[in-house]
């Protein structure tokens, strides 16, 4: 009876206070994500991005970066944080050299939505009737509800069903735009923008909801996230990097060659001096 006890205690325990399944592991193993351990994994970020509003269907899906191979563990990166603090590893410039294509193909997106912006701004302003209006807005409605949907499949790990209904919705949104040229208005367009942060397309006409929804959708905090993170990581780097071997090789040679130089001048100037006494003395 008491063996039994004991046995069942042990396992409460152990349930309790389940052991770290990376005891055994160092943070510099291969297999630990090192963009983890200094706090930021784009992997892990863009996962189940699917269905966010704003973006094109291929767009939405080169976001999606797969999931990290990688081992993510809080454990290894508290012990990285505190090893960091007396030794320069150089994980901050790794992930600075994944995360910084991301964010420069972002702006380059940025840049693409101001000149569509700009261009159309140009068109004629007209007035659409009534009817036309309506139809849009019972469009956007329709679009609103598609891209709920899609998130929710998108959670749900339902991938490609969350494709397909986000196909539908741009369909819907090719749909208006097509009505809304054809009823004149050319310039509706115009009141279209980008997001500064994410590149999304952001319309004028958005209600308050649908740019609630947007700036608090995975896709544009996981973009806020990786400019937060890079100008941290180059703060880091360029406050804790250590001078390059080379630099250092430059300056001990510099050093040396001063060094020497001051030698060989205090050696002529010794033999200056006995020269000096020399001649003094044979005068005399």
């Amino acid at each position: 009876m008491d063996e039994m006890r004991a046995q069942w205690e042990a396992l409460m325990s152990n349930l309790e206070n389940p052991a770290d399944p990376y005891a055994d592991k160092s943070f510099t193993d291969s297999d630990v994500c090192k963009m983890y351990l200094v706090g930021v994994c784009p992997y892990d970020l863009f996962e189940n991005t699917v269905g966010r509003f704003g973006f094109k269907v291929n767009d939405v899906q080169k976001h999606y970066l797969g999931p990290c191979s990688k081992i993510h563990s809080d454990e290894l990166k508290s012990k990285y944080l505190e090893e960091r603090k007396s030794r320069y590893y150089g994980y901050e410039e790794d992930t600075m050299r994944v995360i910084m294509p991301l964010i420069e193909d972002c702006d380059r997106r940025v840049q693409r939505g101001r000149m569509r912006a700009e261009d159309d701004g140009a068109c004629k302003q007209t007035t659409l009737d009534e009817a036309t209006v309506r139809e849009a807005k019972r469009i956007d409605e329709e679009i609103e509800k598609k891209m709920k949907i899609a998130d929710q499949l998108g959670m749900k790990g339902e991938v490609e069903e969350s494709f397909k209904v986000l196909e539908e919705a741009e369909l819907l949104k090719k749909n208006k735009l097509e009505m809304l040229e054809k009823a004149g208005e050319s310039s509706y367009q115009s009141r279209i923008k980008p997001c500064d942060i994410c590149g999304a397309l952001l319309s004028a006409s958005d209600t308050d909801r649908r740019l609630t929804e947007h700036y608090s959708g995975k896709i544009h905090v996981s973009y806020q996230k990786l400019r937060d993170m890079s100008k941290i990581l180059k703060d880091y780097i360029n406050e804790h990097k250590p001078q390059s071997r080379s630099n250092n090789r430059r300056y001990n040679r510099n050093s040396k060659s001063k060094s020497l130089s001051r030698s060989q001048s205090r050696g002529r100037s010794r033999q200056r001096r006995s020269r000096s006494r020399d001649r003094h003395y044979r005068r005399r």
